[in-house]
């Protein structure tokens, strides 16, 4: 992972696009399904895991097994903003302990 600010819009692209993916489905016509209609994306358990691990590998970001971890991951904005929550904090412990970001 390089050293630039990942945004949130970024983090629920690359999320729909995996979701798109695995229905089958145009990203832009899911995103816009998911933001009329709920705000939970529509997947099990089994393709949750699926996309926190690919997610995890993509951005370089750990989830903890908490209530908090599995509230995040009900819906795409929460799931992103987790992402993007992990980052700032794996950037200030970096920091706070001497280490470049990119090690």
């Amino acid at each position: 992972m390089d050293d630039r600010v990942v945004t949130r819009e970024e983090v629920e692209e690359y999320i729909v696009g995996l979701l798109a993916e695995e229905f089958e489905r145009d990203a832009e016509e899911l995103m816009s399904e998911l933001a009329a209609l709920s705000p939970e994306m529509p997947c099990d358990s089994v393709l949750l895991v699926e996309l926190m691990t690919r997610v995890s590998a993509r951005f370089g970001v750990r989830f903890e097994a908490t209530f908090e971890t599995a509230r995040d991951m009900r819906s795409v904005r929460g799931f992103a903003d987790r992402v993007c929550e992990e980052l700032a904090a794996t950037a200030l412990t970096t920091q706070s302990e001497g280490v470049p970001a990119d090690e």
